[in-house]
């Protein structure tokens, strides 16, 4: 690794030795609304993806902070961090692709990676962003398909955007197929010695950010808010928080428990599409 010092949130910036010594840094990748960092793109694909374990849990530890969430750029820690973090490496250009989501290219941007992102996220925000007027009583939504829901621990991410078009406290269900199962070992084991989301959060907010364990966290800052279904093994389902029931079963008794006319917002690409008020 090449040590390039630390951010002014502390974060320390420590990337492959073979990137950090290059006469010119390029950084090719994708924009795409990311739960916590606002968008992917920029600088991420080297101050993230060539980076030091302790210079990701050390950034990715922002995503606590209440900013820290899709879409947002300016006043985003994460987002931030990494954009500094860019500069001290001395990253000279990116290339950034905006994808539909049937896969058509619907913009590609290059030149200094904070102003690609900048304009990829704007792209992609178009492309991607729903404004709502008012949050709905029920949430059915999809992950958007293979390789998107292959396990429980990808699928949060449409988990995470598909709750922001919910009520506080209503319903939602999230269809993955999840063929891998759960998908990550860490994350399973950690879930897997809390009761509630609540203790978990506590638990991962004081002793620091935990590469596979984050994801539970995630999971809670859903979860603690919302209720969440889903038909995976029903014994694996409750390690991880959510409630084991068939989908048709459940979205009837939701139906009832609303008086039988709820608003109903189905989200057929949850990984990619995210909502704000308007």
């Amino acid at each position: 690794m090449t040590d390039f010092g630390t951010t002014s949130r502390g974060v320390p910036v420590k990337v492959n030795a073979a990137v950090g010594r290059a006469d010119i840094k390029i950084v090719v990748g994708q924009v795409d609304p990311h739960q916590f960092v606002g968008f992917t793109g920029g600088a991420k694909g080297i101050a993230v993806g060539c980076a030091a374990s302790d210079t990701i849990c050390a950034n990715h530890g922002l995503m606590s902070e209440p900013n820290a969430r899709v879409g947002v750029l300016d006043g985003n820690p994460v987002r931030e961090d990494l954009n500094e973090a860019g500069r001290m490496i001395g990253i000279d250009f990116a290339v950034n692709g905006i994808m539909t989501p049937d896969k058509q290219v619907a913009a590609l941007l290059a030149g200094p990676p904070d102003d690609v992102l900048r304009q990829g996220a704007k792209t992609c925000a178009s492309v991607y962003g729903v404004g709502i007027p008012k949050p709905f009583d029920m949430v059915v939504a999809s992950c958007g398909g293979f390789p998107k829901d292959i396990c429980l621990y990808q699928a949060q991410k449409g988990l995470n955007q598909a709750s922001h078009a919910l009520k506080k406290g209503r319903n939602l269900l999230l269809l993955a197929a999840c063929i891998q199962g759960v998908g990550d070992d860490d994350y399973f084991s950690y879930v897997s010695r809390f009761e509630t989301p609540e203790t978990l959060m506590a638990d991962l907010t004081s002793t620091g950010f935990k590469m596979g364990a984050h994801k539970a966290y995630l999971f809670g800052r859903t979860l603690v808010d919302y209720q969440v279904a889903s038909d995976l093994e029903p014994q694996v389902v409750r390690q991880c928080q959510l409630t084991p029931e068939d989908p048709s079963v459940i979205l009837c008794q939701w139906m009832d428990l609303t008086g039988g006319n709820p608003s109903i917002a189905v989200i057929p690409h949850a990984n990619t599409t995210y909502f704000y008020p308007v």
